[in-house]
């Protein structure tokens, strides 16, 4: 469910500040109309929020974790194209049967080769020694290193508003989808947005974060409830 203000195709906007973006009616996201209009003939435009994506989940009103959400990055090698890079990266994600990089591979889509253009590269393009090219713009192809923790960040006043949204919904387990410059200040201040609410929401991000010390047991709260009635008590 989109909660992003939306605009007549056939609006005109040019006075508005913030760029805008067609989004297929089904969910699907694209970057421009040509590969929007692949996915259905209904193309909404929705504004393109300035910041970062957060995923923060409730269970029955109450926020049990956050994660701040990067988008796709590389880092280069001074040999390989971007293209080797990635190709390398999926590989590693489909044999990593351990720590798992990611449950989903990088795929050579339209959406990476305009993002790669914004930073003037091309796929056959060999990337500098440490330098990182964000690969999508994206987040839904990232991996464990692009997952934060922030539970201890979010603003009351924005953990508040999610607890009422998600009640005035009726729903039990839900992850808000919320783009903000700082997640720490409320979400007006911020300029942000409470973009989707999904229900269910995928939980893997939270498993899947860059220090594992740091990561909160959503699944198992999440389980305890459906299973025992009861919420999960943290063992020392």
């Amino acid at each position: 469910m989109s909660l992003a203000p939306r605009l007549e195709g056939r609006q005109d906007h040019r006075d508005r500040r913030r760029p805008r973006l067609p989004r297929p009616d089904n969910g699907a996201y694209g970057r421009a109309p040509r590969h929007a209009a692949t996915f259905g003939r209904s193309l909404p435009i929705e504004e393109e929020i300035p910041g970062h994506s957060f995923r923060l989940v409730y269970l029955e009103g109450k926020l049990i974790d956050a994660i701040r959400r990067d988008p796709p990055a590389l880092v280069g090698d001074g040999k390989r194209t971007i293209r080797q890079l990635m190709d390398a990266e999926t590989a590693e994600r489909l044999r990593d049967t351990g720590s798992f990089r990611s449950l989903i591979p990088l795929s050579p889509d339209l959406e990476r080769t305009l993002s790669l253009e914004v930073q003037r590269l091309t796929p056959p393009s060999v990337a500098a020694r440490g330098q990182r090219i964000v690969v999508k713009s994206v987040i839904n192809q990232n991996g464990r290193s692009e997952n934060h923790p922030v539970r201890a960040r979010v603003h009351p006043s924005l953990e508040r508003l999610g607890s009422r949204l998600v009640a005035s919904m009726g729903v039990r387990l839900a992850g808000l989808d919320v783009i903000t410059a700082n997640i720490g200040v409320p979400l007006e201040e911020g300029g942000g947005v409470i973009h989707e609410v999904n229900a269910p929401p995928r939980l893997h991000y939270h498993a899947l974060v860059s220090d594992p010390a740091k990561a909160a047991p959503v699944g198992e709260r999440v389980l305890d409830r459906v299973l025992l009635g009861s919420p999960r008590r943290d063992r020392g």
